[in-house]
């Protein structure tokens, strides 16, 4: 059970892809993460120790980005967008610049894709829903 306001009320420049993300499990923070990470570990004038610390970072925020389906994410919100008929956005668009109409299934979009993480996580890792 998700709570959709009456009118969507997104006052934030972010674009439709990182509401999307964030809404999923916070993917957007995590990719964020990982690519910073990656830029860190190819500096030439890294020590191994330094090294071997960041590859131990970067393992276990891949995995929980693995286990909040952040690898299936993708086609999961092409899925949600495109039964929402919204398949015809950009998703590097402001959330600011869609109709009220959009921002309301966008939001729609994000619950559903959200509730298909959880049921994804929880058929993982055994739980029932």
């Amino acid at each position: 059970v998700s709570y959709l306001p009456q009118e969507a009320q997104i006052n934030t420049e972010i674009s439709v892809q990182t509401y999307l993300e964030h809404a999923i499990g916070q993917l957007d923070m995590l990719q964020t993460a990982l690519r910073e990470l990656e830029e860190q570990m190819g500096q030439p004038d890294l020590s191994p120790d330094s090294l071997d610390e960041m590859l131990n970072r970067y393992g276990q925020i891949q995995d929980e980005f693995s286990r909040r389906g952040g690898y299936e994410a993708e086609s999961r919100l092409e899925q949600v967008m495109l039964g929402l008929d919204l398949d015809h956005i950009d998703r590097s668009r402001s959330m600011q610049s869609l109709s009220g109409g959009e921002k309301t299934r966008t939001m729609l979009a994000s619950g559903y894709s959200l509730h298909a993480a959880r049921a994804l996580r929880n058929r993982v890792s055994g739980r029932s829903p």
